[in-house]
């Protein structure tokens, strides 16, 4: 009698490299478990045209780090291998959203829909916490409702280091609908990159209190006829900033 093929499961494992990856960020996400690093390559380019949710186990106790790294480099990488580039794209009118987990995140560049839809990148952290590090938050589709939302909870919060943004539109901007957010570069690093700066580059919610912390960003692209947080919008703090001559 012979025997029939026996099937093995090989993706994302550690044994064989780069030779068996997950296709999208996702599927890493949700095939991890909390506490563990995900490498992503820095050439990796994933586009889809339906919304891209990605939801890590991690906890506040035990959070996942996923890391842009340098194929060429050891396996698994060591601390000269990071390198930023991975990106992560939607299309037509499809979110980017980032589920309620404890990341670090490094390097993943965000492209979110296209044509003239208002669509958002979307953090539902809840009362968990998101760090990103060197990563761009990039609004692609015209429409003047874009947002970049912060819809945590009131316990959780977002942190960016050394992150940019970038919009289509001047209606567009960053609305901080929940908890904590902290933008920090250094030194005086530009904040909002491209052509477009929104007309109010934090928009406004009432709801929120003072949860906006600004620090050692260059924010001179936001200048004559330009306001940085709205009037009904706040912020607790906002240092070291280079601010526009206007």
């Amino acid at each position: 009698e012979v025997a029939g093929p026996v099937w093995t499961e090989v993706t994302g494992n550690s044994t064989y490299n780069w030779t068996a990856p997950h296709a999208r960020l996702s599927s890493a996400a949700s095939w991890s478990a909390a506490g563990d690093d995900v490498y992503v390559s820095s050439d990796h380019a994933e586009t889809q045209a339906t919304a891209i949710t990605i939801t890590f186990p991690g906890t506040d106790a035990s959070p996942n780090r996923c890391v842009s790294v340098n194929r060429a480099g050891s396996t698994p990488p060591v601390g000269t291998d990071v390198l930023s580039g991975a990106s992560i794209t939607t299309t037509g009118n499809s979110k980017i959203i980032w589920g309620a987990c404890s990341a670090y995140i490094y390097g993943i560049i965000h492209n979110c829909a296209t044509g003239s839809t208002s669509t958002n990148i979307q953090f539902n952290g809840n009362s968990l916490i998101l760090k990103f590090d060197a990563c761009a938050f990039n609004l692609i589709a015209t429409g003047t409702a874009g947002l970049i939302n912060m819809a945590n909870s009131a316990a959780g919060g977002v942190i960016w280091n050394n992150c940019t943004a970038s919009f289509a539109a001047t209606g567009q901007g960053i609305l901080n609908s929940g908890g904590m957010f902290e933008w920090r570069n250094f030194p005086d690093s530009v904040a909002v990159t491209g052509a477009t700066i929104p007309t109010n580059l934090f928009k406004a919610d009432a709801t929120i209190g003072p949860k906006i912390i600004l620090d050692g960003l260059d924010l001179s692209a936001s200048g004559s006829g330009k306001t940085l947080v709205a009037a009904t919008a706040s912020a607790s703090k906002i240092s070291g900033c280079k601010l526009g001559s206007s």
